[in-house]
Protein backbone atom coordinates (compact mmCIF):
# COMPACT_ATOMS: atom_id res chain seq x y z
CA UNK A 1 0.00 0.00 0.00
CA UNK A 2 1.37 3.21 -1.11
CA UNK A 3 0.74 6.19 1.29
CA UNK A 4 0.90 9.63 -0.03
CA UNK A 5 -0.14 13.47 1.14
CA UNK A 6 -1.27 16.42 -0.75
CA UNK A 7 -2.15 20.04 0.02
CA UNK A 8 -1.83 19.54 3.90
CA UNK A 9 -0.36 21.52 6.49
CA UNK A 10 1.59 21.38 9.70
CA UNK A 11 -1.47 21.05 11.97
CA UNK A 12 -2.75 18.11 9.44
CA UNK A 13 0.03 16.08 10.53
CA UNK A 14 -1.42 14.02 13.07
CA UNK A 15 -3.73 12.91 10.93
CA UNK A 16 -1.15 11.69 8.44
CA UNK A 17 1.09 10.19 11.38
CA UNK A 18 -1.77 8.34 12.67
CA UNK A 19 -3.03 7.21 9.11
CA UNK A 20 0.61 5.83 8.21
CA UNK A 21 0.58 4.52 11.18
CA UNK A 22 -2.32 2.12 11.19
CA UNK A 23 -2.44 1.91 7.18
CA UNK A 24 -0.87 -2.18 6.84
CA UNK A 25 -3.16 -3.67 10.28
CA UNK A 26 -6.24 -1.94 9.32
CA UNK A 27 -5.52 -3.18 5.51
CA UNK A 28 -5.53 -6.70 6.76
CA UNK A 29 -8.67 -6.55 9.17
CA UNK A 30 -10.45 -4.73 6.34
CA UNK A 31 -9.43 -7.59 3.74
CA UNK A 32 -10.37 -9.88 6.52
CA UNK A 33 -13.74 -8.64 7.00
CA UNK A 34 -14.44 -7.97 2.87
CA UNK A 35 -13.16 -11.66 2.82
CA UNK A 36 -10.70 -10.04 -0.47
CA UNK A 37 -7.51 -9.27 -0.77
CA UNK A 38 -6.87 -4.88 -0.99
CA UNK A 39 -5.15 -5.18 -4.63
CA UNK A 40 -3.14 -2.61 -5.19
CA UNK A 41 -4.10 0.34 -3.50
CA UNK A 42 -3.08 3.94 -3.25
CA UNK A 43 -4.06 5.43 0.32
CA UNK A 44 -3.75 9.76 0.17
CA UNK A 45 -4.44 12.15 2.96
CA UNK A 46 -5.45 15.36 1.46
CA UNK A 47 -8.03 18.55 2.46
CA UNK A 48 -11.94 19.08 1.39
CA UNK A 49 -10.46 20.54 -1.08
CA UNK A 50 -7.89 17.80 -2.48
CA UNK A 51 -10.12 15.50 -2.72
CA UNK A 52 -11.94 16.21 -6.11
CA UNK A 53 -7.84 16.59 -7.40
CA UNK A 54 -6.94 13.05 -6.77
CA UNK A 55 -10.06 12.01 -7.49
CA UNK A 56 -10.19 13.44 -10.81
CA UNK A 57 -6.82 12.63 -11.69
CA UNK A 58 -7.37 9.20 -11.37
CA UNK A 59 -10.62 8.83 -13.32
CA UNK A 60 -8.64 11.18 -15.97
CA UNK A 61 -6.05 8.58 -16.42
CA UNK A 62 -8.76 5.67 -17.14
CA UNK A 63 -11.84 7.99 -19.12
CA UNK A 64 -9.93 11.05 -20.33
CA UNK A 65 -12.80 13.02 -18.62
CA UNK A 66 -13.87 13.34 -15.14
CA UNK A 67 -16.23 15.90 -13.08
CA UNK A 68 -14.34 17.94 -10.77
CA UNK A 69 -18.07 19.39 -9.43
CA UNK A 70 -19.51 15.98 -9.19
CA UNK A 71 -16.26 15.12 -6.27
CA UNK A 72 -16.38 18.44 -4.74
CA UNK A 73 -18.33 17.02 -1.55
CA UNK A 74 -18.11 19.20 2.13
CA UNK A 75 -17.49 17.26 4.82
CA UNK A 76 -16.64 14.03 3.92
CA UNK A 77 -14.63 11.83 6.07
CA UNK A 78 -12.92 9.70 2.81
CA UNK A 79 -13.95 8.10 -0.29
CA UNK A 80 -12.89 5.26 -2.37
CA UNK A 81 -12.78 5.44 -6.34
CA UNK A 82 -10.53 3.36 -9.04
CA UNK A 83 -7.69 4.41 -10.16
CA UNK A 84 -5.84 2.25 -12.84
CA UNK A 85 -4.57 -1.25 -12.02
CA UNK A 86 -6.26 -0.38 -8.40
CA UNK A 87 -8.20 1.48 -6.19
CA UNK A 88 -7.61 4.68 -4.33
CA UNK A 89 -8.34 5.79 -0.86
CA UNK A 90 -8.75 9.31 0.35
CA UNK A 91 -8.37 10.27 3.57
CA UNK A 92 -9.66 14.03 4.00
CA UNK A 93 -7.34 15.52 7.27
CA UNK A 94 -9.83 17.98 7.99
CA UNK A 95 -12.61 15.91 8.83
CA UNK A 96 -10.33 13.41 10.95
CA UNK A 97 -8.85 16.11 12.79
CA UNK A 98 -8.79 15.68 16.60
CA UNK A 99 -10.38 12.62 16.63
CA UNK A 100 -8.42 9.16 16.51
CA UNK A 101 -11.33 6.74 16.71
CA UNK A 102 -12.87 9.06 14.23
CA UNK A 103 -9.78 8.49 11.74
CA UNK A 104 -9.40 5.18 12.34
CA UNK A 105 -13.19 3.66 11.73
CA UNK A 106 -12.60 5.90 8.47
CA UNK A 107 -9.84 4.46 7.14
CA UNK A 108 -11.04 0.66 7.96
CA UNK A 109 -14.15 1.68 6.03
CA UNK A 110 -12.77 2.79 2.81
CA UNK A 111 -10.36 0.49 2.99
CA UNK A 112 -13.11 -2.45 3.07
CA UNK A 113 -14.18 -0.77 0.03
CA UNK A 114 -10.94 -1.52 -1.85
CA UNK A 115 -11.31 -4.54 -0.96
CA UNK A 116 -14.41 -4.70 -2.27
CA UNK A 117 -13.70 -2.45 -5.01
CA UNK A 118 -10.53 -6.48 -5.85
CA UNK A 119 -13.20 -8.56 -5.75
CA UNK A 120 -13.42 -10.74 -9.16
CA UNK A 121 -14.98 -8.54 -11.61
CA UNK A 122 -15.81 -5.20 -9.55
CA UNK A 123 -13.51 -2.63 -10.53
CA UNK A 124 -15.03 -3.61 -14.55
CA UNK A 125 -18.59 -2.47 -12.78
CA UNK A 126 -17.48 0.26 -10.52
CA UNK A 127 -15.61 1.31 -14.17
CA UNK A 128 -18.84 1.08 -15.91
CA UNK A 129 -20.94 2.82 -13.37
CA UNK A 130 -18.38 5.65 -13.66
CA UNK A 131 -18.50 5.64 -17.27
CA UNK A 132 -22.47 6.19 -17.52
CA UNK A 133 -22.26 8.97 -15.09
CA UNK A 134 -19.39 10.71 -17.21
CA UNK A 135 -22.01 10.15 -20.28
CA UNK A 136 -19.35 7.83 -21.66
CA UNK A 137 -21.10 4.33 -22.04
CA UNK A 138 -24.69 4.67 -21.11
CA UNK A 139 -26.15 2.34 -18.67
CA UNK A 140 -29.91 0.91 -19.06
CA UNK A 141 -32.45 1.19 -16.25
CA UNK A 142 -32.13 -2.29 -14.84
CA UNK A 143 -28.14 -2.20 -14.76
CA UNK A 144 -28.35 1.35 -13.02
CA UNK A 145 -31.15 0.13 -10.03
CA UNK A 146 -28.32 -3.48 -9.75
CA UNK A 147 -25.27 -0.61 -9.46
CA UNK A 148 -26.92 1.26 -6.66
CA UNK A 149 -28.45 -2.10 -5.08
CA UNK A 150 -24.94 -3.11 -4.88
CA UNK A 151 -23.66 0.06 -3.96
CA UNK A 152 -25.93 0.11 -1.11
CA UNK A 153 -25.08 -3.65 0.22
CA UNK A 154 -20.92 -2.26 -0.28
CA UNK A 155 -21.67 0.59 2.21
CA UNK A 156 -23.49 -1.71 4.38
CA UNK A 157 -20.59 -3.69 4.70
CA UNK A 158 -18.06 -1.54 5.13
CA UNK A 159 -20.20 0.40 7.56
CA UNK A 160 -19.94 -2.49 9.91
CA UNK A 161 -16.85 -3.08 9.52
CA UNK A 162 -16.34 0.37 11.19
CA UNK A 163 -16.51 -1.56 14.66
CA UNK A 164 -13.18 -2.77 14.32
CA UNK A 165 -11.36 -0.01 15.22
CA UNK A 166 -11.04 -0.78 18.68
CA UNK A 167 -9.17 -4.09 17.85
CA UNK A 168 -7.30 -1.34 15.49
CA UNK A 169 -6.30 0.51 18.13
CA UNK A 170 -5.19 -2.09 20.41
CA UNK A 171 -3.10 -3.66 17.64
CA UNK A 172 -0.85 -0.19 17.16
CA UNK A 173 -1.00 0.93 20.62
Amino acid sequence: MRIVSHRLGRQHRPVVERVTRIADEAGRLAARHARSSLGRVELAVTTTKGIPDLICAAHERIFGTSDWDAWHEQGVAGCTTIRPGGSLVVINAEANRGCLDEADMTVIHELVHAAQVNRRGMWELVARGLAHNYGIEPMSDREVWAANLRRDRDEREAAAAERLHRQLAKAVA
